[in-house]
């Protein structure tokens, strides 16, 4: 099964791992507007599409973490606000 995978590399540059009956094979970091073309072209070879479940579940899990966190922090300054001098006088 050939298969394909797309990550955000750094800023303007994208990351495309090619894999082989589930093992990587394969990874170049291009510009943004090299991906399209790309793509065309393995998909012509016979690659498809696919998504780290593994990656987006961990992404999940951080955001997750993240907001209760940031909920907390929130609950907590709520009790304790700090008393800011009007901006009206």
């Amino acid at each position: 099964m050939l298969q394909y995978i797309t990550k955000t590399a750094y800023t303007g540059n994208t990351s495309v791992e090619l894999w082989k009956d589930g093992k990587r094979m394969d990874h170049t970091i291009m510009a943004d507007y090299q991906v399209e073309g790309y793509i065309l072209a393995i998909e012509a070879q016979g690659y498809q599409r696919a998504y780290d479940v593994d990656y987006f579940k961990r992404k999940y899990e951080e955001a997750r973490d993240n907001y209760i966190r940031a909920q907390d922090a929130l609950n907590l300054a709520a009790r304790y606000p700090l008393m800011k001098e009007s901006e009206a006088s």
